[in-house]
């Protein structure tokens, strides 16, 4: 058996799962964080398949962006790129490959950015979402973040 066959079977099935996504689709709800610790959130996971939810404005981007990277490393991810402006931040992490499963390892990209008197905070995973991943990095995160 070829070293590369797990990763393009891999790929294939990616491909064939996007093909087989139905073209509409619909927003899905849930709740983050810890009751006992500061309280709920709601993320709204969109069908572009990007989880979203909204914190105080008591955490800034960078400190969001600060427990996604603790929360990134701790999964098991290797961070590839991480910035922070004024207002907004960005990091991003993908699984550790080697060779051509690189092409189709899942890379994980969380945005902060203040606004309105709150954090926005989002979390995509690519090359296709994952709804579960992405609830288990944005709860990973607001855990870190005392959430």
């Amino acid at each position: 058996m070829d070293r590369h066959t797990p990763a393009i079977t891999r790929l294939l099935i990616l491909l064939l799962a996007a093909l087989a996504a139905p073209a509409g689709g619909c927003l899905s709800f849930s709740l983050h964080g810890d009751p006992d610790r500061g309280g709920r959130l709601v993320g709204v996971y969109g069908v572009d398949g990007v989880l979203s939810a909204e914190l105080p404005m008591d955490y800034t981007a960078p400190t969001v962006i600060a427990a996604a990277e603790a929360t990134l490393i701790h999964r098991g991810y290797v961070i590839t790129e991480k910035r922070a402006n004024k207002g907004s931040a960005k990091i991003e992490g993908r699984e550790h490959r080697q060779g051509l499963s690189r092409i189709v390892a899942r890379r994980i990209i969380i945005e902060a950015r203040e606004g309105g008197g709150r954090t926005s905070v989002t979390v995509c995973v690519r090359p296709i979402g994952e709804r579960a991943e992405s609830r288990a990095v944005l709860d990973g995160v607001l855990n870190t973040l005392g959430r």
